[in-house]
């Protein structure tokens, strides 16, 4: 856990070095300031008083937890399944908040419900092989160039981030 308690300007100065030597999953919690377009994970007013004579005081305190970085090309194997389970997953991401398409044999499709937490991942894709379509739901964690989880069925999943 990093705490501080900077003005405003040092946050917006140290938030690119956080968001790149921090762990994914580090969380950061500052008093009164925020990080400008970097949005918080969650924040809560409370209230103390500066000395016994003295009004009620109100503050601020901003969490983040620093995501891991998904931008970029993905390739996706479902374990035991054939080639129609293969993808090429394409995730583009502006701090916690992502999205993507996934593409596979037989098109392109949004990535539904992608959301990122420090190092955990979920998304959907809808899978066109089911009729009705469904989607199938990843679940997982990041590790660098790598993920892996279990889909919602329970197959694991593998993925590792393209060279670009």
């Amino acid at each position: 856990v990093l705490t501080m308690y900077l003005l405003p300007e040092v946050n917006l100065q140290l938030r690119p070095r956080l968001l790149a030597q921090l762990k994914p999953g580090t969380r950061v919690v500052s008093h009164d300031w925020d990080m400008g377009e970097w949005q918080p994970d969650a924040r809560a007013v409370v209230e103390g008083l500066a000395k016994p004579v003295m009004p009620v005081q109100m503050s601020t305190v901003y969490l983040w937890i620093v995501p891991a970085r998904v931008a970029g090309s993905w390739r996706l194997q479902v374990e035991g399944a054939g080639a129609e389970q293969a993808m090429e997953l394409e995730f583009t991401q502006r701090f916690q908040e992502i999205s993507g398409i996934a593409k596979r044999t037989r098109g392109r499709t949004l990535l539904q419900s992608a959301h990122l937490r420090g190092p955990e991942i979920r998304f959907a894709v809808i899978d066109e092989t089911r009729r009705p379509s469904e989607p199938l739901h990843f679940f997982g964690r990041v590790y660098g160039d790598t993920m892996e989880g279990t889909t919602g069925g329970g197959r694991r999943w593998y993925a590792e981030r393209k060279p670009r």
